[in-house]
């Protein structure tokens, strides 16, 4: 179970679910034992997740989160009905209410690539479930979150006409990163405070800090909310 993402064609997320166990109860064992449609006894399910996340932001840093199983809330129990389709709505519906998988920020198409639709068989055996009143699956999520931080802290930036060079009150202004002159062509201004930079130089500035090299203002508060948080995420834990 995979399913792959792009958050604004810079962020790149891939998403993989493996059903680690897979383990019968007595059902005296539960405590939700709630009849189904019918009448009939429900067949309690238990699905618990241990979710790590890897995040890589191209500039040689990585970081890694894990959220062990039973920590945080991490499960999640309902009664299912004695047929495939039953199970199958309830394994649907029991991820997005674990928290640990909610701080995932999943798409639909993720949600669904993570239904450990491999246990679906086992859970709606008659003969398993005739033995049994419970089950308990153990999923373990991975996410990979993968992006070039310079490229996109430049989707902030603003680019200077092509014409002539820039000035600043009439005074022909250099790149205080390599004191070049400062072509309109090969500027770009940094939001917030409208500094001007070389693309080059100011892109290899991002590959280590996402501030302006005068100022120090932050560029990350003006991207994209989205892409703010994902960076933000990165930043936080190095």
């Amino acid at each position: 179970m995979e399913a792959q993402g792009t958050i604004g064609s810079l962020i790149k997320r891939r998403v993989k679910a493996t059903t680690t166990c897979l383990a019968f109860f007595p059902q005296q064992t539960t405590t939700t034992n709630e009849p189904s449609r019918g009448g009939e006894p429900g067949f309690v399910l238990r699905l618990t997740c241990h979710v790590t996340v890897y995040i890589s932001a191209g500039n040689g840093r990585k970081v890694e989160w894990v959220y062990p199983c039973g920590a945080g809330g991490a499960g999640a129990e309902a009664s299912c009905l004695a047929v495939p389709d039953g199970v199958r709505d309830a394994l649907r519906g029991m991820p997005r209410s674990i928290r640990a998988l909610q701080d995932l920020s999943l798409s639909d198409g993720e949600w669904e690539s993570i239904v450990p639709e491999d246990v679906v068989p086992d859970l709606a055996d008659p003969q398993a479930r005739a033995r049994h009143g419970a089950a308990e699956v153990d999923l373990a999520v991975v996410q990979h979150i993968r992006y070039n931080a310079a490229r996109v802290l430049m989707t902030g930036c603003k680019k200077i006409g092509d014409d002539g060079v820039a000035e600043e009150g009439g005074v022909d202004v250099e790149c205080s990163i390599c004191f070049d002159a400062l072509l309109r062509g090969e500027a770009v201004e940094l939001p917030g405070c409208a500094h001007a930079f070389h693309r080059r130089c100011i892109s290899r500035w991002f590959r280590r800090n996402p501030t302006c090299p005068l100022c120090r203002g932050d560029v990350v508060n003006h991207l994209d909310p989205e892409l703010q948080k994902q960076i933000a995420e990165f930043t936080d834990a190095r």
